[in-house]
């Protein structure tokens, strides 16, 4: 095929700015235990940015319909996580209702009705028992600064019962098999669940609680067994690997050195399922990137055949393993693995999907930072029939994930491929302090949050141009959140990166300890230290502090009602930067929060991103 060559940057594309903003995203699902019934919720940024719950009988999205006036949404932690459950009896569906946070179910005649609501508190991450009729959940009360663990009647004859509210936070409560224990994980700041967490279980018939770990490591997401034995993954070896739990304590089960969860910013995502036979079937988490496998009780690890490399949302049915996965050349989607003929089906994918010969793929990258390796994944410009200009090399977009504790998998990404289809090359690096490498490397961000994660992506991004792989003078730097803060100190005192791109972005680390929301509030003390002990930390890391060393171009994108950042973070770098000369562009979006939810504000901010970095854009190769 021939090709033409177009100036870098200004290529036609793959993905156009108006598909990523009607692109719907599957953000949770659950399967009937008879494997027949599927539900799950899509956001619809068409839809003003709501998430509608979506529900049929037959297992097939052709026949699927929709509660009306009801949105599928959970906001526990801010994050929430998946919002929908198979039921049992009368209510064969349960979700959390977004506007008013209470559990409600779908009934069998198809009607939504509420099951417990309580004005201003949430619920989230819910477990039912079908045979007992009732289902414990996750309560926030975030006036009260507490998450409660409650027990549910389905029926409604017998009252809420608060099992514990003696910890700040506690997640993923789980009914035993016969319904007599309910297990859960508990943490205070300044923990996070992924640095240490202490699980626990209670007798529901006596009410008494014992902690069953000590509390020194991470433990996540319990499982009870079909033969009642309690299962965890825990990161005390290094790794999220899988324990049974024991009269004598923790038993490892397998020594996999591979995480087999991730950080749960969001709940009720878990990453391994139990069969009746006693294996396992869980996700491994190498270098940020996914498969499946099964666990045997002996602890030997077989792969299991699937392309996806994002993996999450496990779920069995008693003959096939469920979940939300994505490859790399392809949407999300809700797959079924069949267990005895190992088929895999994607049975409801989500809208936006490329054509595979336009897609760019990616190459694992390993460079040496000053904490040792840092990972990654370039993805070369690809866009067919199209070229660059001979003898000049393209620009580069480094993008810093947010979080800081997360991931950027090789999973397909459609914001990533508008780039590479311009013409831009991309690299996403995983910079020390990220998950899906061991708790060690996750370590590497303890105390250093603004320094680690700022020097691997410059030795990442100056490697790669030692390499050739790019133009050394076009290298630019986006990121979310915390990933914003990341851009904006790599570009200080700095002639790495020729402009940054910025979404809600944080900028000034004081200002965010007192004005976070509580979930992230003693999550400083692990990034940075103490506010008032180590004042002065947190002012050399703030850009907003030093605005006059940024002489870069930036773009600001920020929501006015966001409440992990607030809009005052990005007005005040922005007049910071102008008032020290620098250059800062500013656009917020009237009532979009902790990111973008409306069709029209995903498409115009897109847009505004291409267009800046197309302005920065110098030397060989470059439009006139």
């Amino acid at each position: 095929m021939s090709t033409r060559a177009l100036p870098w940057g200004h290529w036609p594309g793959t993905i156009e700015a108006t598909a990523l903003a009607q692109g719907n995203r599957i953000t949770g699902f659950a399967v009937s235990t008879d494997g027949q019934g599927l539900a799950w919720t899509e956001h619809r940024p068409n839809d003003a940015g709501r998430t509608r719950l979506f529900i049929t009988a037959s297992g097939t999205p052709e026949s699927a319909w929709s509660p009306t006036a009801v949105g599928a949404r959970c906001r526990v932690h801010e994050y929430g996580g998946r919002a929908v459950w198979s039921g049992t009896g009368d209510h064969p569906w349960l979700f959390i209702e977004e506007a008013d946070q209470g559990v409600w179910a779908v009934t069998g005649r198809g009607e939504a009705t509420p099951l417990h609501v309580a004005e201003g508190l949430r619920h989230g991450d819910c477990d039912v028992h079908a045979a007992i009729g009732r289902l414990v959940c996750l309560q926030e009360d975030p006036a009260g600064e507490r998450t409660r663990i409650v027990l549910l009647d389905l029926s409604g004859r017998r009252s809420p019962r608060i099992l514990a509210e003696s910890d700040e936070f506690c997640g993923a409560p789980r009914i035993s098999t016969d319904g007599r224990y309910v297990a859960w994980i508990a943490w205070n700041a300044p923990e996070m669940p992924w640095t240490r967490t202490r699980l626990w279980l209670m007798d529901l018939d006596s009410g008494q609680a014992r902690a069953l770990t000590d509390g020194r490591s991470s433990a996540l997401e319990p499982r009870w067994g079909a033969d009642g034995s309690l299962y965890c993954l825990d990161d005390r070896a290094g790794w999220w690997q899988l324990y049974r739990l024991t009269g004598a304590g923790p038993f490892r089960v397998c020594d996999d050195p591979a995480d087999l969860s991730r950080p749960p910013w969001q709940l009720a995502q878990p990453h391994h399922v139990g069969r009746t036979d006693g294996t396992t079937l869980a996700v491994r988490i190498r270098q940020a990137c996914c498969d499946l496998i099964r666990i045997d009780p002996s602890g030997q690890v077989r792969p299991l055949a699937a392309p996806d490399v994002d993996i999450t949302q496990l779920q069995w049915d008693g003959q096939a393993l469920w979940y939300l996965g994505a490859p790399e050349d392809g949407p999300r989607a809700i797959c079924r693995l069949d267990a005895a003929t190992g088929r895999l089906s994607r049975i409801v994918g989500e809208d936006l999907a490329p054509d595979p010969d336009a897609v760019a793929r990616p190459e694992p990258i390993t460079t040496e930072g000053p904490d040792g390796p840092v990972h990654g994944y370039l993805y070369h410009p690809w866009c067919p029939g199209v070229s660059g200009p001979r003898d000049s090399r393209p620009p580069l977009l480094v993008r810093a994930h947010g979080g800081p504790t997360a991931m950027r998998s090789p999973a397909w990404n459609p914001e990533l491929q508008f780039w590479t289809g311009r013409g831009i090359a991309v690299a996403e690096v995983n910079y020390g302090g990220s998950s899906g490498h061991g708790r060690a490397y996750r370590e590497r961000l303890r105390g250093r949050w603004g320094i680690a994660d700022v020097e691997d992506c410059i030795r990442f991004t100056q490697a790669l141009a030692a390499r050739g792989l790019f133009d050394g003078r076009q290298a630019f730097i986006a990121g979310n959140s915390a990933g914003g803060l990341t851009v904006l100190n790599a570009l200080r005192g700095t002639t790495v990166f020729a402009g940054g791109l910025c979404r809600w972005a944080v900028t000034d680390l004081a200002r965010l300890a007192a004005l976070t929301h509580r979930f992230e509030r003693g999550y400083l003390g692990f990034l940075v230290g103490d506010p008032e002990r180590d004042a002065e930390r947190y002012a050399a890391r703030s850009p907003a502090r030093h605005a006059g060393e940024i002489t870069a171009p930036v773009l600001l994108i920020q929501g006015d009602a966001d409440r992990v950042v607030p809009v005052s973070q990005a007005t005040e770098m922005a007049d910071a930067m102008a008032a020290a000369g620098g250059g800062a562009e500013m656009r917020i979006y009237p009532g979009e929060g902790h990111g973008l939810r409306r069709a029209a504000h995903i498409r115009t901010a897109a847009l505004a991103e291409l267009a800046f970095v197309q302005r920065h854009l110098r030397g060989p190769g470059a439009a006139p």
